[in-house]
């Protein structure tokens, strides 16, 4: 999926519609993975942070551009809180090779069919 918006009301609109295509997928056997790619400042974290808001999740939401990877709790009984209990935020703009990924538990990540990860 390719979208262009305009505002912050648009993102969240899109932010929404994401998560509902997710309500009418087949379960996985592995993680939920959304790779997002733009320009330093295009919204990639302020996209996150809606799909955050969306999901009942009231922790701040930061880039984890220094941390590479941040998680958060999914509530039971929000959207999607059923399926999936935590939402990863990765930044892997620095990362250079796949060995930094491996740093990142990547592939355990990965088998944890509860992961939602942006």
């Amino acid at each position: 999926m390719k979208y262009e918006v305009k505002n912050l009301e648009e993102l969240r609109a899109v932010a929404g519609n994401v998560l509902r295509s997710f309500v009418e997928m087949p379960q996985k056997s592995t993680a939920t993975v959304v790779g997002l790619s733009g320009d330093l400042g295009a919204g990639k974290t302020a996209f996150t942070k809606c799909v955050a808001s969306i999901l009942g999740i009231n922790e701040v939401v930061t880039s984890p551009t220094f941390v590479l990877e941040k998680g958060y709790a999914i509530p039971r009984g929000s959207l999607l809180g059923e399926r999936f209990t935590k939402l990863i935020h990765i930044d892997a703009y620095r990362l250079e090779n796949e060995k930094e990924m491996q740093a990142l538990e990547w592939e355990a990540l990965l088998l944890d069919e509860h992961n939602l990860i942006f």
